[in-house]
């Protein structure tokens, strides 16, 4: 999975990468959270599914449930990144995990 944003070709703000990778890890672990214990999305379908209801559920949510995704134990789900490409934009390369 490719994931990234605008630099305009100017120095990352360390703040703005903290803040991006804090926020895209809650999101995760809140997709994660979702599917049923030790599962992956099962095909790009089941994927998309689950992308349109974070995306719902997801607005509005209250900081502390944000704190609480973003410092979720995932075990063998952890996130962790495989590449970063200092380009503009920064793009930056996650491992994606679907059942075979």
């Amino acid at each position: 999975m490719r994931s990234g944003f605008e630099t305009d070709g100017g120095p990352i703000d360390v703040e703005t990468l903290t803040d991006f990778l804090y926020h895209f890890r809650s999101v995760y672990a809140a997709a994660a959270i979702s599917l049923p214990e030790g599962g992956y999305a099962q095909d790009i379908d089941e994927a998309k599914r689950l992308a349109m209801t974070l995306r719902t559920d997801i607005h509005g949510i209250d900081w502390r449930e944000i704190a609480k995704y973003a410092h979720a134990g995932l075990g063998d789900r952890t996130l962790g990144i495989t590449d970063i490409h200092r380009e503009n934009p920064l793009t930056i390369v996650l491992p994606v995990y679907l059942s075979r």
